[in-house]
Protein backbone atom coordinates (compact mmCIF):
# COMPACT_ATOMS: atom_id res chain seq x y z
CA UNK A 1 0.00 0.00 0.00
CA UNK A 2 1.91 3.18 -1.33
CA UNK A 3 0.58 6.42 -2.53
CA UNK A 4 -1.57 7.23 0.49
CA UNK A 5 -3.29 10.55 0.35
CA UNK A 6 -5.45 11.88 3.19
CA UNK A 7 -7.77 14.51 2.61
CA UNK A 8 -9.71 16.42 5.17
CA UNK A 9 -13.46 17.56 3.37
CA UNK A 10 -14.73 20.15 5.74
CA UNK A 11 -18.62 20.74 5.04
CA UNK A 12 -20.76 18.28 3.88
CA UNK A 13 -20.06 15.05 3.05
CA UNK A 14 -20.65 14.66 -0.76
CA UNK A 15 -23.15 12.19 -1.89
CA UNK A 16 -20.64 10.25 -3.85
CA UNK A 17 -18.86 10.01 -0.55
CA UNK A 18 -21.77 9.23 1.60
CA UNK A 19 -23.18 6.37 -0.36
CA UNK A 20 -19.56 4.82 -0.09
CA UNK A 21 -19.50 5.31 3.37
CA UNK A 22 -22.39 4.14 4.14
CA UNK A 23 -22.42 0.89 2.14
CA UNK A 24 -18.81 0.25 3.34
CA UNK A 25 -20.42 -0.17 6.66
CA UNK A 26 -23.46 -2.30 5.99
CA UNK A 27 -20.96 -4.79 3.89
CA UNK A 28 -19.02 -4.73 7.13
CA UNK A 29 -21.90 -4.88 9.87
CA UNK A 30 -23.32 -7.72 7.16
CA UNK A 31 -20.40 -9.64 7.16
CA UNK A 32 -19.66 -9.30 11.43
CA UNK A 33 -23.41 -10.16 11.31
CA UNK A 34 -24.70 -7.68 13.25
CA UNK A 35 -28.27 -6.63 13.90
CA UNK A 36 -29.61 -5.06 11.31
CA UNK A 37 -29.63 -1.28 11.99
CA UNK A 38 -33.48 0.38 11.17
CA UNK A 39 -33.22 4.21 12.51
CA UNK A 40 -36.81 5.84 12.31
CA UNK A 41 -37.03 9.07 13.43
CA UNK A 42 -40.18 10.96 15.02
CA UNK A 43 -41.34 14.04 16.46
CA UNK A 44 -44.41 14.97 19.30
CA UNK A 45 -45.13 18.64 19.39
CA UNK A 46 -47.18 19.95 21.79
CA UNK A 47 -49.35 22.92 20.68
CA UNK A 48 -51.20 25.78 22.99
CA UNK A 49 -53.99 26.44 20.85
CA UNK A 50 -52.29 27.20 17.54
CA UNK A 51 -48.57 28.14 18.85
CA UNK A 52 -46.19 25.26 19.54
CA UNK A 53 -45.12 25.09 22.68
CA UNK A 54 -42.89 22.41 22.90
CA UNK A 55 -41.51 19.30 21.12
CA UNK A 56 -39.51 16.49 21.37
CA UNK A 57 -37.65 14.39 18.65
CA UNK A 58 -36.77 10.86 19.37
CA UNK A 59 -35.30 7.91 16.71
CA UNK A 60 -35.31 4.27 17.45
CA UNK A 61 -31.94 2.62 17.65
CA UNK A 62 -32.16 -1.06 17.62
CA UNK A 63 -34.28 -1.50 20.84
CA UNK A 64 -34.09 1.51 22.51
CA UNK A 65 -36.03 5.10 21.90
CA UNK A 66 -32.74 7.71 21.58
CA UNK A 67 -34.01 11.29 22.72
CA UNK A 68 -32.58 13.75 20.39
CA UNK A 69 -34.28 17.10 21.60
CA UNK A 70 -36.46 17.98 23.75
CA UNK A 71 -37.25 21.94 23.93
CA UNK A 72 -40.61 23.97 26.15
CA UNK A 73 -40.86 27.50 24.70
CA UNK A 74 -39.85 29.88 27.49
CA UNK A 75 -43.64 31.10 27.68
CA UNK A 76 -44.57 27.38 28.64
CA UNK A 77 -41.88 26.26 30.92
CA UNK A 78 -42.68 24.75 34.13
CA UNK A 79 -46.15 23.88 32.86
CA UNK A 80 -45.67 19.83 32.88
CA UNK A 81 -45.30 20.20 28.71
CA UNK A 82 -42.07 18.47 28.74
CA UNK A 83 -43.18 15.94 31.55
CA UNK A 84 -46.06 15.30 29.12
CA UNK A 85 -43.94 14.72 26.22
CA UNK A 86 -40.94 12.40 27.62
CA UNK A 87 -44.40 10.51 28.92
CA UNK A 88 -45.42 10.30 25.51
CA UNK A 89 -41.89 9.14 24.52
CA UNK A 90 -41.87 6.64 27.21
CA UNK A 91 -45.30 4.86 26.44
CA UNK A 92 -44.55 4.89 22.51
CA UNK A 93 -41.31 2.97 23.42
CA UNK A 94 -43.38 0.14 25.66
CA UNK A 95 -45.67 -0.22 23.12
CA UNK A 96 -43.28 -1.35 20.93
CA UNK A 97 -41.14 -3.52 23.38
CA UNK A 98 -38.17 -1.46 23.69
CA UNK A 99 -35.43 -2.22 26.20
CA UNK A 100 -35.27 1.72 26.84
CA UNK A 101 -34.68 5.28 26.18
CA UNK A 102 -31.29 7.40 26.48
CA UNK A 103 -30.14 10.40 25.78
CA UNK A 104 -27.67 13.42 26.40
CA UNK A 105 -27.54 16.69 28.13
CA UNK A 106 -25.20 19.66 28.66
CA UNK A 107 -24.68 20.82 32.18
CA UNK A 108 -26.39 24.08 31.77
CA UNK A 109 -29.23 22.45 30.01
CA UNK A 110 -31.35 19.72 32.53
CA UNK A 111 -28.97 18.02 34.78
CA UNK A 112 -31.84 17.84 37.63
CA UNK A 113 -34.88 17.27 35.31
CA UNK A 114 -34.19 13.67 34.14
CA UNK A 115 -33.45 11.85 37.05
CA UNK A 116 -37.29 13.34 38.21
CA UNK A 117 -38.40 10.85 36.00
CA UNK A 118 -36.80 8.34 37.06
CA UNK A 119 -33.97 8.44 34.34
CA UNK A 120 -30.25 7.66 35.47
CA UNK A 121 -26.80 9.07 34.81
CA UNK A 122 -24.61 6.29 32.53
CA UNK A 123 -22.18 8.82 31.03
CA UNK A 124 -20.34 12.22 32.17
CA UNK A 125 -17.74 14.04 29.56
CA UNK A 126 -16.42 16.63 31.50
CA UNK A 127 -15.13 19.57 29.09
CA UNK A 128 -17.22 18.98 26.89
CA UNK A 129 -16.74 22.17 26.25
CA UNK A 130 -14.34 23.04 28.43
CA UNK A 131 -15.51 24.04 31.96
CA UNK A 132 -18.85 22.19 31.20
CA UNK A 133 -19.92 18.49 30.75
CA UNK A 134 -21.93 16.58 28.96
CA UNK A 135 -24.70 13.80 30.73
CA UNK A 136 -25.80 10.59 29.63
CA UNK A 137 -29.12 9.14 31.16
CA UNK A 138 -30.91 6.38 30.12
CA UNK A 139 -34.20 4.72 31.54
CA UNK A 140 -34.18 1.04 31.38
CA UNK A 141 -38.13 -0.08 31.00
CA UNK A 142 -39.54 -2.88 33.11
CA UNK A 143 -38.45 -6.43 32.36
CA UNK A 144 -42.08 -7.48 31.62
CA UNK A 145 -42.71 -4.43 28.96
CA UNK A 146 -39.25 -4.21 27.59
CA UNK A 147 -36.73 -7.05 25.76
CA UNK A 148 -34.55 -7.90 28.52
Amino acid sequence: MTDIKIKLLAGPVSNSDQHWIHQTFIAHTDKERAPPFDKQTMAWIAYVGDQRAAALTAATQWDWLYVDELVVDAEFRRQGLGSQLMAQAEAFAKERGLVGIWLWTQSWQAEHYYPKLGYEEFARFEDNPKGYYRLGFRKVLPKSEGLN
